[in-house]
């Protein structure tokens, strides 16, 4: 079997999946199945084949990123992705190297980069690409999503030509997905057997009668054409738009926020208009798409614990010359009363629990900054700025998230909006029963005005978002599952050692020889 590849730039993609499939496959294609919003997906396919089609190479000139070589070759060194399992045929060549065990993946750059270009996606969408009505049904939602979506990120990585790098590096099972998925973008039949990204949930009018549950508890993708099972649900190998998301972080890492900014600017604003769905602008339905969940259950002692020392912290004497934490947050407080001012009038809560639209969609750009946050605020300890390079800093990324787990639940976002006082600038419907999930999105809403209000200066938010991060680590460090991240910082490998084999987790040894 010939698994070579030709060389692949970013002017010259592969064949991209033009073609249009005839009128008697439409009539004949399987109906799908167990599906909430097919125009989701059908819209979710015109801008990946907008991403890849050829005819944009003259208008869409992406920015070099000129990285330093150390940080190169751990941005391009591609850490594992497990759902890729379909094991190699024997005869499989590969068609670039392996991963180098001798420096570290590109975890830790990649669990960066995703939440920044989260942030920035939402944060552009607000501001350009959804008018006043589009800002009333989350159309703003909707748009980042489809920028940031995996299989949009693994089109980019093969527009921005990525594939070509002397150093990309990623593990058989990966290069093999790659090669399967390059060849089904030219019409050949699917041969992936993972799942997608986002499986879609039965729709509620289906519930009557729902399609077979073994298929819908397995998360298997609906029955579609060929054309758009290629492009929209299994295929695409995540370990590509990983690489995307690693070389942000690389970029932020090497030449700051703003030069981050300066290079994802040409694909937010060529194609963030191409992701705003056009059916949404007569939507009326007020419904969030992604709300706030609820932290894993492992997880409901922790937050208890954190909103207790929350509480703590604020009543800490003053004596100890230590800002209390709602003296940090005031800068929210001033965010919100600048944005009521400039807007003309204030959040409000509507008899259904819903807060107003504009501050809504705010709450979009706050909950992702407050992501991004949590991250610089625990990389922000000198002891830790140095591990995006070293495997350790690997490590960092299941404890970081479930740190941002913990501290972005319903529950401890309410506290923080308590102790801040910031329903004192919210206006109420009268008979309204104040609920944690209002609360919770009042507070990331007060994120989405200092976005607004500070956008070139959003390190004014660090010293609060520092201070939240301590009071994270005293609650979650007595997880087993997260002691080994300060026995690793203690240089205690015997110990981290243990726990990881207490923890039966499959982490890589070497590590902890770095």
């Amino acid at each position: 079997m010939d698994t070579t590849l030709p060389p692949i730039t970013a002017s010259t993609p592969t064949t991209a999946p033009t073609t249009q499939p005839s009128a008697a496959t439409a009539q004949t294609s399987p109906k799908p199945q167990g599906v909430k919003d097919i125009k989701k997906w059908k819209h979710l396919e015109t801008f990946c084949e907008q991403v890849y089609s050829p005819n944009i190479q003259d208008d869409f000139v992406p920015g070099p990123f000129n990285l330093p070589r150390d940080i190169q070759r751990v941005v391009f060194n591609c850490h594992p992705d497990p759902r890729a399992k379909e094991t190699p045929p024997d005869d499989f060549v590969c068609p670039w190297k392996e991963i180098d065990t001798s420096i570290a993946t590109n975890k830790a750059l990649e669990f960066s980069g995703d939440a920044e270009i989260g942030f920035l996606s939402a944060a552009h969408a607000e501001r350009y690409c959804c008018s006043k009505l589009q800002h009333e049904h989350f159309h703003g939602k909707e748009c980042t999503c489809c920028l940031v979506r995996n299989v949009s990120l693994a089109y980019l990585a093969v527009r921005l030509g990525l594939l070509n790098c002397p150093d990309f590096r990623a593990s058989r099972n990966d290069q093999y997905k790659i090669c399967q998925w390059l060849k089904a973008m030219e019409n050949q039949p699917p041969q992936s057997k993972s799942e997608p990204d986002d499986p879609p949930p039965l729709s509620e009018t289906e519930t009557d009668n729902p399609p077979p549950l073994s298929k819908a508890k397995r998360g298997q993708p609906p029955l579609l054409s060929k054309r758009e099972f290629n492009i929209c649900l299994i295929l695409y190998p995540k370990a590509l738009a990983n690489l995307v998301e690693a070389l942000g972080g690389g970029i932020r890492l090497a030449w700051g926020y703003k030069a981050l900014e300066e290079w994802l600017n040409p694909y937010l604003y060529y194609f963030g208009p191409k992701a705003a769905r056009p059916d949404l602008a007569a939507n009326t339905d007020q419904k969030d798409p992604n709300p706030l969940k609820d932290v894993k259950p492992q997880y409901d002692g922790c937050v208890n614990k954190l909103i207790g020392l929350i509480k703590f912290m604020n009543d800490t004497p003053p004596s100890l010359q230590t800002p209390c934490l709602q003296e940090l947050g005031q800068v929210l407080n001033a965010s919100v009363r600048m944005t009521s001012h400039m807007a003309g009038e204030r959040i409000k809560v509507d008899a259904n629990g819903r807060i107003s639209p504009f501050f809504a969609q705010l709450g979009r750009c706050g909950a992702d900054l407050f992501k991004r946050s949590l991250w610089d605020g625990f990389m922000y300890d000198p002891r830790r700025r140095g591990m995006y390079l070293k495997k350790g800093g690997e490590h960092y990324v299941p404890y970081v998230s479930a740190m941002t787990d913990v501290v972005m639940s319903p529950a401890v976002l309410a506290a923080l909006a308590m102790e801040q006082d910031l329903c004192d600038l919210v206006e109420f419907d009268e008979g309204l029963t104040i609920t944690v999930e209002i609360v919770s999105d009042i507070m990331v809403a007060s994120v989405g005005c200092f976005q607004r209000q500070y956008r070139h200066n959003l390190e004014a938010l660090e010293p609060y978002m520092v201070r939240i991060v301590e009071a994270s680590n005293v609650v979650l460090r007595d997880e087993l599952v997260l002691k080994v991240v300060f026995a690793l910082e203690s240089g205690n490998r015997i110990l981290a050692l243990c726990l990881f084999k207490l923890q039966g987790q499959s982490f890589p040894r070497i590590a902890l020889l770095d």
